[in-house]
């Protein structure tokens, strides 16, 4: 993992990016968290993340169309976003769209940490 990456985790239920943040934040990763994806372009030039959770139902703009603005701006499709969603179709989700993972919701500690930990490698400080 590059010393300087963080997560940009982007779901419309707080308490989900609380719980996200706070036990990936425990495990030695940098996080930041939108409740919305209207600003996500904005979040991601500002200061590309090393990967990006969606969640892929929320009210304001879906993840799939998030997604598909990530992928068209020349910075954002460099990175990997992993889907997350309660929708029994997100392996398909994930394999139309390319997206690098997803995970499905409810997911285990486990399952995110490793998750991440594939996309990302492990965080500073932390021996392979």
């Amino acid at each position: 993992m590059k010393q300087d990456s963080y997560i940009l985790v982007v779901d419309d239920d707080i308490a989900i990016l609380e719980t996200i943040q706070d036990v990936l934040e425990f495990e030695g990763y940098r996080v930041k968290t939108l409740n919305d994806g209207t600003h996500i372009l904005q979040q991601v030039h500002y200061e590309p993340p090393g990967m990006i959770l969606l969640d892929l139902r929320m009210p304001v703009v879906d993840g799939r169309a998030l997604y598909h603005e990530l992928q068209a701006d020349s910075i954002a499709a460099h990175v990997p976003v992993v889907l997350v969603t309660a929708d029994g179709s997100g392996p398909a989700y994930a394999s139309e769209l390319g997206a690098a993972s997803y995970l499905a919701k409810p997911f285990d500690l486990d399952t995110l940490f490793a998750c991440v930990e594939r996309v990302m490698g492990a965080p500073k400080g932390i021996a392979p």
